[in-house]
C-alpha cells in the first residue's frame, strides 16, 4: 500500500474516532484518535519527504526552506500541545482535587509522544532528507573509456576509469523499488568489478552506451529494467537466457 493512501486512511481514522466518542460516550475511542493522529504525521512525514526528494532546490536555499516549513510548523504545533499537557498535569498536581492515576498517566504519554515526535520532526527538517544517488555518483565517458567519480555519504570516495573495449561480462542487478539498478562491469585484467548505478548523474546515458555498443543486449535490458524482484541479469550469460 502506498503511503499516499496509508496517510488518507489514518486521516480519516481522526473524526472517525471522535465520532465514536460522541455516540458511545466512551472516551476509550480516544486512543484510536491518539494512535491515528501519530501515524498521520508519520506518514505525511514520509509523503513530504517524497516531495521533497521529487525537486532539485539545494539545501541551505529559499526554495528548500519554503518546502521545509511545514515540517517545522507541525513541529512546533506537536511540541506545543506535548507542553501544554505537561503545563496541565502540572496545574492539577496543586489543586484540591487532582486527576486520577489513569488519567495523569495518559495525560503523560501524550505529552512525551507530542513532544518526543516534534523533536524527531524538527531534527529532520534540519537535516533535511537524505542524498540521492545522483548528488554523489556520477558517471562520464568518451569514445575510448569511462570514468566513475563516488563519493558516498560515510564511506570512502571512489575515482576510477576503465575502456570500453577491456569489458569481459556485464552484470546488471536489479535494486528493486527501494534501491538504485547497477551495472557491474569486469574488465580484463582488473580484480574487481566497476559499479556503475543507474540512478547517479550520466547513468542514463550510460546505460544506453552499454547496450549501443554490444556490451548488453537491449531486450535483456529492457526485461531487466521491468523486473522489481532483485533479479540478476548476466552478459556473456551464465545461463541461456542471460538470468541467474
Amino acid at each position: 500500500m502506498k503511503t499516499a493512501h496509508k496517510f488518507l486512511i489514518w486521516l480519516a481514522v481522526l473524526p472517525l474516532s471522535v465520532l465514536l466518542v460522541r455516540l458511545t460516550g466512551q472516551g476509550a475511542w480516544l486512543l484510536g484518535g491518539l494512535v491515528a493522529l501519530i501515524a498521520t504525521i508519520l506518514y505525511g512525514s514520509d509523503l513530504h519527504a517524497q516531495a521533497l526528494q521529487t525537486t532539485d532546490a539545494k539545501r541551505g536555499s529559499l526554495r528548500r526552506l519554503a518546502l521545509e516549513l511545514p515540517r517545522f510548523v507541525l513541529a512546533a504545533v506537536c511540541m506545543a500541545i506535548g507542553l501544554a499537557c505537561l503545563g496541565w498535569l502540572g496545574w492539577t498536581v496543586w489543586q484540591p482535587q487532582s486527576l486520577a492515576l489513569k488519567q495523569a498517566l495518559v495525560l503523560a504519554g501524550v505529552a512525551l509522544l507530542m513532544l518526543g515526535g516534534g523533536a524527531a520532526l524538527w531534527l529532520e527538517g534540519v537535516r533535511g532528507p537524505p542524498p540521492q544517488v545522483r548528488d554523489w555518483f556520477s558517471v562520464r565517458f568518451d569514445e575510448h573509456e569511462v570514468h566513475i567519480l563516488a563519493r558516498p555519504p560515510g564511506e570512502a570516495p571512489f575515482d576510477g576509469s576503465f575502456a570500453w573495449d577491456a569489458i569481459e561480462r556485464v552484470i546488471f542487478k536489479d535494486g528493486g523499488i527501494y534501491r538504485s539498478d547497477v551495472f557491474y562491469v569486469f574488465v580484463r585484467g582488473g580484480e574487481r568489478a566497476f559499479a556503475v548505478l543507474t540512478e547517479g548523474e550520466g547513468g542514463s546515458a550510460f546505460c544506453g552506451a552499454l547496450c549501443e555498443r554490444g556490451h548488453f543486449p537491449s531486450e535483456i535490458f529492457f526485461q531487466a529494467m521491468g523486473s522489481t524482484g532483485g533479479e540478476t541479469y548476466v552478459w556473456p550469460p551464465l545461463e541461456s537466457d542471460g538470468k541467474s
